[in-house]
C-alpha cells in the first residue's frame, strides 16, 4: 500500500467513527425508554455481534477491532440496562 493511500484510508477511517459516534448519542439516549420486547431484540443483536469474528485483514487489527468492539456492545448493554 502507497503512503498517501495508507493516510487516505486512515483519515476516512476517522471521519467514520466520528459520524457513527455522532449517530450513537441519540439511539442511547433513546434505549432506557424502549419496551422489553424491544430492548431483548437488541440484546440478542448484541451477542451475536459478540459471538461474530473479525475477518482477517492486512489493513486491520483484529485484535483492536475485537476490543472496540466488546467495548461498544458492553456500552449498549449498559443503556439498556440503565
Amino acid at each position: 500500500m502507497t503512503p498517501e493511500l495508507e493516510i487516505e484510508l486512515r483519515t476516512t477511517v476517522a471521519s467514520l467513527r466520528v459520524k457513527t459516534s455522532c449517530q450513537e448519542l441519540p439511539t442511547m439516549a433513546r434505549l432506557p425508554t424502549l419496551g422489553a420486547a424491544q430492548k431483548a431484540a437488541i440484546h440478542g443483536c448484541l451477542d451475536a455481534m459478540g459471538d461474530g469474528k473479525v475477518v482477517p485483514s492486512r489493513l486491520v487489527d483484529p485484535g483492536r477491532v475485537e476490543s472496540e468492539t466488546a467495548q461498544w456492545i458492553e456500552m449498549m448493554r449498559r443503556a439498556l440496562d440503565g
